[in-house]
């Protein structure tokens, strides 16, 4: 992004700007925050923190179904080009040598097995450099873009205009809660899961003179260097992101050179009446359609109204894909082992 009309030190450009305000006639006042209101303070992540996700009413009729389909890391990826790569576009040079230079090493040979494209090769008897070590960087983050499925939820203090927009126009919020979250999925493990908050640095070229570097600098940091996929761009802070990264298997997202064949999620069984709390419809539903839809919901909830059969065509479809992987999409070991111990306990 490109700054227009700031000198390379905003502390210059201000001061430069001291002559014209000391000399302006007009009567200026300013209500500041106090650092009461300046400061913002949330609280831990735990089982009763309130969680949000707005969807299609689609999305609603499959979730009270008792499915719901999770993406993987590398579907996410088509949303947001740096989704899981922040790190290496920002700090590219360290991301890609000593950071990772043990675990890239040793498995060097697979991963330019896996490597889609030209290869890079070191020359014989020597070390990886830091082009070679970049490469299978880079390798490492698409292999566990496949390895990672990713359940989206937002921390909810209040209703969000963008995310109605974006996810939930014309649809539904669902709330729930961490703990309940968790409680649902009992029926789709045995899994591993982190659950965690998004962290929203800002970009090491944007730092001014005096600025903390300390939130950004943890993208590169013990464990959050192999778990890439907790930091995103600044620009979606208003998300306010919670994540549950299942470890999945490989072997059904694959892709082809049109993506037509590309298989980038999984949908698993949940308790729907655990993981659905309650719904909010969307503000842009005219009156009677969201009085329509609520009760339409209450009635389901309540069983008075028979709650929808997710259709045994697709689930045949989907457990047949699963029996092709082992019975489940989800790993309880990565396979090489040690190669990726984002998820170890």
């Amino acid at each position: 992004m490109l700054l227009c009309g700031l000198t390379d030190h905003p502390h210059q450009h201000l001061n430069a700007m001291d002559d014209s305000i000391q000399s302006d006639q007009n009567k200026w006042l300013v209500s500041d925050l106090d650092q009461e209101d300046r400061t913002t303070t949330r609280q831990g992540l735990t089982d009763g923190t309130e969680i949000v996700r707005y969807v299609r009413l689609s999305a609603l009729f499959q979730y009270l179904s008792g499915r719901a389909f999770i993406p993987s890391l590398r579907l996410l990826r088509n949303l947001d080009p740096q989704e899981g790569l922040l790190a290496k576009e920002v700090y590219f040079p360290a991301y890609g040598s000593h950071h990772l230079r043990d675990l890239l090493t040793t498995a060097q040979d697979w991963l330019r097995e896996k490597a889609r494209g030209p290869k890079v090769h070191p020359k014989p008897g020597q070390e990886l450099n830091a082009v070679e070590l970049r490469f299978l960087a880079q390798v490492w983050l698409d292999e566990l873009a496949r390895r990672r499925s990713i359940w989206c939820w937002n921390i909810f203090e209040g209703y969000s205009n963008a995310l109605w927009s974006l996810y939930g126009s014309r649809g539904v919020a669902i709330h729930s809660t961490v703990g309940h979250v968790k409680k649902a999925l009992g029926k789709a493990g045995p899994f591993r899961c982190l659950v965690a908050v998004v962290r929203y640095p800002i970009a090491r070229r944007a730092f001014f003179e005096g600025e903390n570097p300390g939130p950004t600098m943890k993208m590169v940091q013990g464990l959050n260097l192999l778990r890439p996929y907790l930091f995103k761009n600044r620009a979606y802070r208003y998300e306010e992101e919670v994540r549950f990264v299942f470890g999945t298997n490989p072997d059904p997202v694959y892709e082809d050179k049109t993506m037509i064949k590309a298989k980038k999620g999984t949908v698993i069984e949940i308790d729907a009446q655990t993981l659905v709390q309650a719904i909010s419809v969307s503000p842009e539903t005219p009156k009677d359609e969201a009085q329509l839809i609520a009760d339409l919901f209450n009635d389901i909830t309540s069983g008075t109204f028979p709650r929808p059969k997710y259709p045994s065509k697709y689930a045949d479809e989907w457990r047949m894909r699963f029996l092709a992987v082992g019975g489940t999409p989800f790993t309880m070991e990565d396979s090489p082992s040690g190669l990726f111990p984002d998820l170890d306990f």
